[in-house]
């Protein structure tokens, strides 16, 4: 019944929009040109553009080659969003899933699109240690190191040696969201627990996963963790001299399987990274960004670099203003080597927990 209803909504509005001279259907085209990142046409590509109309469910698809130019175009109506596959063999795939959000307004009857695609090749995938980290930081205005060979905290905090970076982070909290009170808090959720002592067990378990520390939590705590409002400043910095990180926008391309360059460069590093964030609105995290890393840096007697080691991190970093980072890696161990194109068949680190694997390049 709420499926009809839905319908039956849906197609009112249609009726409503229509009557007034407007189309919710807009008849678009898309030229799409496909090239390498060197800027070369990639020629014979399967290129594969759907038309989605949601309330007639009739998606239209078009299947074809790229031409002497790296052009394929097609033209239809959409309502809904538009999907683009484009796939050849010795480059890594392109999956589009919205070419609505890749341009700046909304789309008008017939228009015309350009939407330019890179395809990168695929060169030299090698053997890495890749893991996805989603850890609590163990202390605050403290740096603690992380060890990117190890996968781990550095010693105390874990099992790492050295350390590659290191995370320092302080926060606050204004209050609770919603207006809420800590009385009101705590009466609320230890009257949910009055009758259910297992949810009050997972309750605080809960707790002591989130901030990976066996001790005991009360209820203020737990009212401090679901609904407070935290900002907060983290920072990454590195301990030697010509080690640090550098930032990839333009270069990375989040529709590809290979979202960041093959090699990570040689020059362009800074000491250090920070950023505020708050859990209150729109995080600031970026699912257009990745960072290139060189660490373990090595000079001869005349202070220039004899030894490095190149990492990548392919998604931006997620700090949770309550104490948390996340973010995911790729680590080259052979010194002065800048191919950072990883085999997902052939991580260095084994028996990973299947939300610490890495599966993209």
């Amino acid at each position: 019944m709420k499926k009809i209803l839905t319908t039956v909504v849906i197609a009112a509005c249609l009726i409503q929009v229509q009557c007034k001279g407007q189309s919710l259907y807009k008849k678009v085209r898309f030229d799409v040109n496909v090239q390498d990142d060197q800027n070369i046409s990639i020629v014979n590509a399967d290129a594969h553009l759907v038309y989605g109309h949601y309330v007639d469910t009739k998606s239209v698809s078009y299947k074809g080659k790229t031409d002497v130019h790296g052009n394929y175009s097609a033209e239809d109506t959409v309502i809904n969003d538009t999907v683009l596959w484009v796939n050849k063999d010795g480059y890594y795939p392109v999956r589009l899933n919205s070419l609505q959000a890749s341009v700046a307004a909304p789309l008008r009857q017939n228009e015309r699109l350009d939407i330019k695609i890179i395809m990168r090749q695929i060169k030299s995938p090698i053997p890495l240690y890749g893991k996805v980290v989603n850890r609590a930081i163990p202390e605050q205005n403290k740096p603690i190191g992380y060890d990117l060979l190890i996968g781990d905290w550095v010693k105390p905090n874990g099992k790492g040696a050295n350390g590659d970076f290191f995370v320092s982070y302080n926060n606050k909290c204004d209050g609770f969201k919603d207006g809420r009170k800590l009385d009101e808090l705590i009466k609320l959720v230890k009257d949910g627990h009055l009758n259910n002592p297992s949810s009050k067990e997972s309750y605080f378990d809960g707790l002591k996963r989130f901030y990976e520390k066996e001790q005991d939590y009360t209820y203020e705590d737990g009212a401090y963790q679901s609904m407070g409002h935290w900002n907060g400043k983290i920072q990454i910095t590195f301990p030697n001299k010509d080690e640090g990180i550098t930032e990839v926008k333009d270069g990375f391309h989040s529709y590809s399987e290979l979202t960041m360059p093959h090699e990570a460069p040689e020059n362009g590093y800074q000491k250090d990274w920070s950023r505020e964030d708050d859990n209150a609105g729109a995080r600031l995290t970026s699912s257009e960004i990745g960072y290139f890393l060189r660490t373990r840096v090595k000079h001869d007697e005349k202070g220039k670099i004899v030894s490095a080691n190149y990492s990548k991190i392919v998604t931006d970093f997620n700090f949770d203003p309550r104490g948390r980072l996340e973010f995911s890696y790729l680590f080259n161990p052979t010194p002065n080597d800048r191919n950072l194109e990883f085999d997902p068949k052939k991580n260095l680190f084994k028996n990973l927990e299947f939300r610490e694997e890495i599966r993209k390049p």
